[in-house]
């Protein structure tokens, strides 16, 4: 319970203090009940943390300083340093409950961060194999599978999330917009043209059913009209 409490404090003058504290006592736990995955999952949500709020070590003292008494050397980066030690609690977390689906989330987040796409990708395909309808994954997949520029793949995973029957996070629109650009590297434009369209009147259609907070879906609806703008340029010069 200390643990949580200190994982959940993010006061800017001591967020390092407060983790170092969860950190410590995540690991007490664990030595006392080293079968339990939740605690290794914690354990290793926390250091994920900590790593989202590292620095380069010349320009964060504070990080450098809580990476050596968790027992460095630090690599040149604090915050592989930090995912490192994620991965490795999620590891042991799917090693005890290979069904564990928020740490195969977790741990494909991690490599994502670290540019390990390739195990991410294996990560979400393995909660897939396990939740194959749960929309988000397919947009996690497809998002990795366009930074890898298998935009096959990738059109693949956004169909895949438009059609999945557990919705989570994601408008549809979302997936078309994302789905039109895939279409657009692919110099499919009838398609992106398509996509894009459905995902506007979308849009429209759901404005007065959401609040715009921060101007969120102003800026969505202006990179959907940017977006139809430049595959009508690019149908246009194809005749």
């Amino acid at each position: 319970i200390r643990a949580t409490i200190n994982s959940d404090s993010m006061e800017t003058n001591s967020w390092y203090m407060r983790w170092d504290g969860a950190i410590r006592d995540y690991h007490k736990a664990i030595s006392l009940n080293p079968n339990n995955a939740l605690l290794h999952f914690l354990c290793g949500f926390t250091y994920a943390n900590i790593g989202n709020r590292a620095l380069p070590k010349d320009y964060d003292p504070e990080s450098k300083r809580l990476a050596e008494k968790l027992g460095g050397p630090l690599p040149k980066e604090d915050k592989d340093f930090f995912y490192k030690k994620a991965i490795d609690q999620f590891t042991a977390a799917i090693k005890i409950n290979p069904r564990y689906l928020e740490a195969y989330d977790e741990r494909a987040s991690v490599y994502s961060r670290m540019q390990n796409y390739n195990k991410a990708i294996a990560d979400y395909k393995s909660i897939l194999d396990i939740d194959p309808e749960h929309q988000h994954r397919y947009v996690n997949l497809g998002q990795l599978y366009v930074e890898l520029k298998q935009y096959d793949n990738a059109e693949w995973a956004f169909t895949k999330a438009l059609s999945a029957k557990r919705h989570f996070r994601y408008p549809p629109a979302d997936i078309l917009k994302a789905r039109a650009e895939v279409y657009m590297a692919k110099r499919k434009y009838k398609e992106a043209l398509d996509d894009c369209s459905a995902a506007i009147i979308m849009r429209t259609a759901s404005r007065n059913t959401w609040i715009d907070l921060n101007g969120y879906m102003s800026t969505q609806d202006s990179m959907l009209y940017e977006l139809r703008a430049e595959i009508y340029y690019e149908l246009a010069l194809a005749k």
